[in-house]
């Protein structure tokens, strides 16, 4: 096999044939919207997203020259917000992989400032999925969140949340330090009864 420099280019596929189960044909009306990723799962591998049916047949492989480490992801209307930790950044791209909205850490006054962290010099211009192995970003952006429209962030390094645009510290705690994860609920939420 030949030595690949670059990110894989080839679509991803299965091992293994999926037999499909009989789908009854959907009906359409004038009031339905079609939804870009209706009835689909995604994952995120380090430097793409790849999407599947839930019967795990391929549906589609979306790439940003900015993905990098992916944490974490969510899925919101226009699009997907994923982290890019090897980067420092938060980014937000459309169903084919289109920037629409980023967020890098390494840039942001708030968490220079107030957080201490260094600067990250990055060239946005490049495909920096594989650029940066042994240079990355200090802060560990782990994961997102969009509670209410605002995007939330978690530093995994730092023991912060942040809430972006404009960029404010929700949290700054010793015990978040190395968390992966968070979760916003809506007050008076409650969870299920099994």
């Amino acid at each position: 096999m030949e030595n690949q420099t670059g990110p894989q280019t080839r679509p991803h596929t299965r091992h293994q044939p999926c037999l499909r189960r009989p789908q009854p044909p959907r009906r359409r009306t004038r009031r339905t919207r079609h939804r870009p990723f209706a009835d689909e799962l995604f994952v995120a591998s380090y430097h793409s997203l790849l999407g599947y049916d839930f019967d795990l047949n391929p549906t589609r492989r979306i790439d940003n020259f900015q993905f990098a480490n992916l944490h974490e992801i969510k899925l919101v209307d226009d699009g997907i917000w994923a982290t890019s930790t090897q980067l420092g950044c938060a980014i937000k791209v459309d169903f084919s992989g289109k920037l629409l909205q980023s967020w890098w850490a390494h840039e942001d006054p708030v968490v220079l400032e107030k957080l201490g962290a260094h600067p990250h010099p990055l060239d946005k211009t490049k495909d920096n999925r594989l650029a940066n192995l042994r240079n990355c970003s200090k802060v560990h952006l782990n994961s997102v969140d969009v509670h209410d429209g605002r995007v939330y962030v978690s530093l995994n390094n730092y023991g912060a949340v942040l809430r972006l645009f404009p960029t404010e510290i929700v949290a700054h705690e010793p015990a978040f330090k190395s968390c992966h994860n968070g979760l916003m609920t809506n007050g008076g939420e409650s969870p299920a009864e099994p």
